[in-house]
């Protein structure tokens, strides 16, 4: 923050089509291998990366089948029901908003409730961090001088 740096970062532009079928696998498989490896919701099944969930889903037609294999020789049970979760990824539920999002002032008050009572963080560096976001979102918002072009 306020270095006058960056890094560029080139946009990468990742089509679900062209993935599926450089994959092999149907929309509901890639869910499939997502959740064998883990998500926020499960573990994933220790043993099981990117390039051996692949195999697996590509292997079984029905997820009851892929799911008693990977029961048998993983011993693993999904932590949230399996059907569930591929339904949340396969349908993911959204809200309408009809106004656009601007962000407003740092609710100080809000932060330190969260940061400092919830999850006891140090109070003085809640205060310090805060106070410097404050301060930087006021130099940027802060019309710019003649002066500060030369």
């Amino acid at each position: 923050p306020r270095q006058d740096r960056f890094v560029m970062i080139e946009p990468e532009q990742i089509r679900l089509s062209e993935t599926l079928a450089g994959l092999g696998i149907t929309r509901e498989k890639l869910v499939w291998l997502g959740l064998l490896v883990g998500t926020d919701f499960n573990k994933g099944v220790f043993r099981v990366g990117p390039k051996k969930a692949l195999k697996i889903v590509k292997e079984y037609e029905s997820a009851q089948e892929m799911l008693a294999f990977v029961r048998e020789k993983y011993n693993y049970e999904f932590e949230v029901d399996f059907d569930t979760l591929v339904d949340f990824f396969m349908n993911p539920g959204y809200a309408e908003v009809d106004e656009k999002f601007r962000f407003g002032d740092v609710d100080q008050d809000k932060v330190k409730s969260i940061l400092v009572e919830k999850h006891d963080f140090a109070p003085e560096r809640v205060e310090k961090v805060l106070s410097d976001i404050v301060e930087s979102f006021r130099e940027k918002g802060a019309q710019k001088k003649l002066d500060d072009f030369f």
